[in-house]
């Protein structure tokens, strides 16, 4: 077997230098270099460069969805608020109705000028006019509250005819002051010439409705 000797091992690492050397100084291999540096110099500013803005774009766009769902809220409300003034517009001038019906205060002073009034243009004796006082403040936690209005009971006494206890009856139920008929009772009584006379007791219910805060159900 022949031994190759070390002037040939030289040989041939010089002549793979020069062919190298020979190769990189061609063309083709310096514009590889370059399209290989320049690929990586996109690389390199697409990630620590574009990367960042990318970011802040998927944040903007995270923000105009999230405004776009508020704008989409706000314009429920505007359209309920919008329905809302409407209605209030159709019974506006109805509240004052319903203030003098269920007023804030028990105002019973004016309901009874109110029952007085009805029965003097009746002409109809009242025999007797009843409120349960505990139910007006300074105790109005005494009272029986439903839904947060306040029950008044009253109790009014009459002698007179059928014709005009009718009427009285009626006129009460047409006041301004809601009024709830709990009961009448008719008896016949002998009246001060000894003719008999008939005579009508009405158990009736007035309500007021406080402001919130000011009562509490017992």
């Amino acid at each position: 077997m022949q031994s190759v000797s070390p002037t040939f091992h030289q040989r041939s690492k010089a002549e793979s230098s020069l062919k190298l050397r020979a190769m990189y100084q061609k063309p083709v291999t310096q514009v590889s270099t370059a399209v290989l540096l320049t690929l990586f110099a996109i690389i390199f500013f697409a990630v620590f460069a574009i990367r960042p803005t990318l970011s802040t774009i998927t944040e903007l766009i995270k923000k105009i969805d999230d405004q776009k769902i508020i704008v989409e809220k706000l314009n429920k409300k505007s359209s309920a608020l919008a329905t809302a003034q409407s209605e209030y517009a159709l019974v506006e001038s109805k509240l004052p109705l319903v203030a003098a019906a269920i007023p804030p205060t028990h105002a019973m002073d004016l309901l009874l000028k109110q029952i007085e009034g009805t029965a003097a243009f009746l002409k109809l004796p009242i025999n007797s006019l009843q409120v349960d006082t505990v139910t007006l403040p300074p105790d109005p936690t005494a009272s029986r509250i439903v839904n947060g209005v306040v029950e008044l009971p009253l109790s009014i006494s009459f002698e007179a005819d059928y014709q005009s206890l009718r009427q009285m009856t009626q006129m009460l139920s047409a006041l301004s002051r809601f009024l709830s008929v709990e009961s009448v009772t008719m008896t016949v009584a002998e009246g001060q010439d000894g003719a008999e006379v008939l005579r009508m007791s009405i158990a009736v219910f007035a309500y007021y409705l406080p402001p919130e805060g000011v009562i509490s159900p017992s």
